[in-house]
């Protein structure tokens, strides 16, 4: 080929990537391509800058040209946790919330974060509605999970009979911080079902895992939580399905081709991990590794 466009043989060992995933990130939209006679052909000077993190009609926030820790920021969840353990990628996980986890990527001072911010409109992704104003979010692509259960996680054999959210007012539930996708979700529903605030009463401390919440239900400190189905069974609690919600991953378009990010989702795909998202419970892993949102 000409020296303006690559090949996929050749755009494959310029990204350093399989040429079977460089055709899943064209089916997938994400990647600058063009079709031509039924073959797939990569403009070399968009590629360059699809690599270098940088959008094609405006510069990238300066956050993020810098290089970043090998951290994952925002929200946790559990087959993300057991995934990071088992893989390899030597990504480190901070659980703090999606809101703080978001501010965190925005600063430059995580390589991913972690979302599962509910949206105000049920049609609509919460997570996309976070960021697609931010100007910050040039140059980055936002990557489903997958979709889970959240829902009430409650002692075993829910001595209470707890049967909805109207039957926790005035009852201490674990609480998480404020920004935690579980902590907005619960405050939304509660709203929704026009249920006091006054009635919304929470046990001491706040919780920053899912695990730590579980725990302050198993231990009886609080007669509920809001988390995923996940949480519960593996603290062999029970659980109440309330909604099913987007669990995405956010990182710039040029950190999603370092090894450690190229080997989360590559182990993510693989048979383990579907199978640990069986024993846990609550998912659907359909959207791993879709494209939710790509900054213009």
């Amino acid at each position: 080929m000409g020296e303006d466009y690559l090949t996929i043989r050749e755009a494959a060992q310029l990204l350093r990537l399989k040429e079977r995933r460089l055709y899943d990130l064209v089916r997938q939209g994400s990647l600058p391509s063009v079709r031509v006679s039924g073959r797939w052909l990569f403009p070399r000077a968009a590629l360059e800058r699809f690599l270098a993190g940088h959008t094609q009609s405006a510069g990238t926030a300066p956050a993020l040209q810098v290089p970043r820790p090998p951290v994952i920021g925002g929200s946790n969840d559990p087959l993300l946790d057991w995934t990071l353990r088992e893989c390899g990628a030597d990504l480190a996980l901070m659980a703090e919330g999606s809101a703080a986890g978001l501010e965190r990527f925005f600063r430059g001072e995580a390589m991913m974060a972690g979302t599962h911010l509910p949206p105000s409109d049920p049609a609509r992704n919460g997570n996309v509605l976070a960021i697609a104003e931010r100007p910050e979010a040039a140059g980055c692509v936002l990557l489903g999970w997958c979709r889970r259960i959240q829902g009430l996680v409650l002692p075993k054999g829910n001595p209470k009979g707890i049967k909805s959210l109207n039957d926790l007012a005035g009852l201490p539930l674990a609480r998480r911080q404020p920004g935690a996708g579980s902590q907005v979700l619960l405050e939304q529903l509660w709203d929704a079902a026009e249920l006091p605030r006054s009635a919304l009463t929470f046990a001491e401390g706040v919780n920053r895992t899912q695990l730590e919440l579980g725990l302050v239900v198993l231990e009886g400190r609080a007669a509920a939580g809001v988390a995923a189905e996940a949480a519960a069974r593996s603290l062999g609690l029970d659980f109440l399905p309330l909604v099913e919600e987007d669990f995405d991953l956010l990182v710039t378009r040029h950190d999603y081709f370092e090894p450690a990010v190229q080997r989360l989702f590559e182990f993510a795909h693989g048979p383990a991990c579907g199978t640990k998202a069986k024993s846990l419970g609550g998912y659907d892993l359909s959207p791993l590794g879709r494209v939710r949102w790509n900054a213009p």
